[in-house]
């Protein structure tokens, strides 16, 4: 993958993520985590890429799924060991790495990336969701838990990136997360080789152009 993204330094935002999360977006971050639980529940095989603390995902605790996480900060995990412990543990697999160093075993119904892909650059969007195609069973789904496409009016798209900047630049400075600008995901999906089949705004943002929310999506031609 070229230039990637290295995080680090996490574990200073660990004790107050979610409450940040929550207060920026309203609401609206956590909301459209839960509708992504609500959608990847049933499934038997399920990878969480940059599941953070873990929020709702006690939920988790009666679904059937075998579930993966991997999250490369073990300060975020631990705050999460609540939700965690009510999981039965012969159906969980937590690894704390970066992904790229992770080779399945197996391949997953549901892969879910919850505000994961705003960590990288726009070529590394690309990238990781090309990869993440031979990861899929037969069938299998992507699902996106992000900000959604950029405002194509001026002002509204202003505000926007303002919003999303401001975050953008504390995480860029703190964690090394990329910079960049509200990703385009419906152009980066479709050109990573996919089909949007779903999508599911959040209340937030101007009510005709949200700006959370979360996509489901299935390779374009199988791998």
């Amino acid at each position: 993958m070229s230039t990637p993204t290295t995080v680090h330094d996490y574990h200073l935002l660990s004790p107050a993520y979610d409450m940040l999360a929550k207060a920026w977006s309203l609401g609206a971050i956590p909301q459209s985590n839960t509708i992504a639980i609500n959608k990847i529940a049933e499934a038997s095989n399920i990878l969480v890429l940059g599941p953070g603390t873990c929020q709702g995902f006690g939920k988790f605790e009666f679904a059937p799924c075998h579930l993966t996480l991997i999250d490369s900060s073990a300060a975020m995990l631990k705050i999460g060991f609540s939700e965690l412990a009510k999981i039965p543990q012969q159906r969980l697999h937590v690894v704390t790495d970066d992904f790229r160093s992770f080779t399945p075993t197996t391949k997953y119904q549901k892969i879910w990336l919850p505000y994961f892909l705003n960590v990288f650059s726009t070529q590394e969007v690309i990238e990781i969701l090309g990869a993440l195609k031979s990861w899929l069973q037969d069938g299998g789904e992507i699902v996106i838990s992000d900000f959604m496409e950029p405002d194509p009016r001026f002002l509204h798209r202003f505000l926007q990136e303002l919003w999303h900047g401001i975050p953008m630049s504390f995480f860029h400075l703190v964690t090394g997360n990329s910079w960049h600008g509200v990703h385009d995901l419906p152009k980066l999906i479709t050109l990573s080789g996919y089909r949007i089949t779903e999508s599911h705004p959040c209340d937030f943002g101007p009510t005709d152009h949200r700006w959370i929310g979360m996509y489901v999506c299935k390779p374009s031609i199988p791998s």
